[in-house]
Formats: structure tokens, C-alpha cells, sequence
């Protein structure tokens, strides 16, 4: 089983895991949302299943509060934030980018979960609640 994701080198406190990660494709992006003009490296990665536990806790340990990264193996999804991760059962994705899955159906028993991610993700985690990624 393969997770895909997506992260932006901007968001990492320590970039030598990009170096240790398998990058499959990489995009300059252009960010003018909020009167701020930002300009960041969007890398999309896979992680072998084996993996994933352990790039969980080192993402845990290097992403910048105002970020997150989220990961899919199409059955779960991995959402991390600075201090912390959470896991969610997928029903199914709902929509896809070239970036990745963008919007999933979670699993009625994940709800819960899915709105602790929230909450914590734009309270501590500090991530604007525009760039969630959206679970219904």
C-alpha cells in the first residue's frame, strides 16, 4: 500500500526530509489568496505503507505552525500538523487535483476525529481555515 500526499517545502522547519522522501512530481505555486503575495514549492510525495508511522512522527516534529500536509492511501487519511497527527477511515474521495485527493467522505465513525483535526488544526496549529482541506 502506497500513501500519496502533498508538501510545501515552506511549511518544514527542517527541509533534509525532503532529501529521505520519494518525490514524484513538483510544482512552483503562486499563492495571492489574503492580499499576500506567497510563492512555495508544492512537492508530491509517496510513502511506502511500512513507512508511514515513522514519517508521521518525524512531520509531527518539523512542520511550521500555519501548515499541515495530508496524506491518502484512498481507505485513510493522515492530516499533520505541527505537534500533532490524525487519522481518518475514508468512505471515498470526493474530488482529485493533479496535486492529489483534495476532498473525502469520511467514515460516519471518523466524524468526530475529523472536527478534533479541525479544531485543533486552526487553533493551535494555526492553519487558516481557508486552506483545510474539506471532509464531510
Amino acid at each position: 500500500m502506497v500513501w500519496k500526499g502533498w508538501l510545501i517545502d515552506k511549511s518544514l522547519r527542517d527541509k533534509r526530509i525532503l532529501g529521505k522522501l520519494k518525490i514524484i512530481d513538483s510544482f512552483v505555486e503562486r499563492n495571492g489568496e489574503g492580499g499576500k503575495v506567497r510563492i512555495w514549492k508544492l512537492n508530491i510525495i509517496e510513502v511506502a505503507d511500512n513507512d508511514m508511522n515513522r514519517v508521521v512522527k518525524k512531520l509531527e516534529k518539523i512542520m511550521k505552525l500555519g501548515y499541515y500536509v495530508h496524506f491518502t492511501d484512498r481507505k485513510n487519511l493522515v492530516i499533520i500538523f505541527s505537534g500533532r497527527s490524525f487519522r481518518i477511515k475514508l468512505q471515498k474521495i470526493l474530488k482529485e487535483t493533479k496535486f492529489g485527493a483534495a476532498k473525502f467522505k469520511a467514515d460516519v465513525k471518523s466524524l468526530e476525529t475529523w472536527k478534533a483535526a479541525l479544531e485543533y488544526g486552526t487553533g493551535k496549529g494555526r492553519v487558516d481555515p481557508r486552506y483545510m482541506i474539506k471532509v464531510v
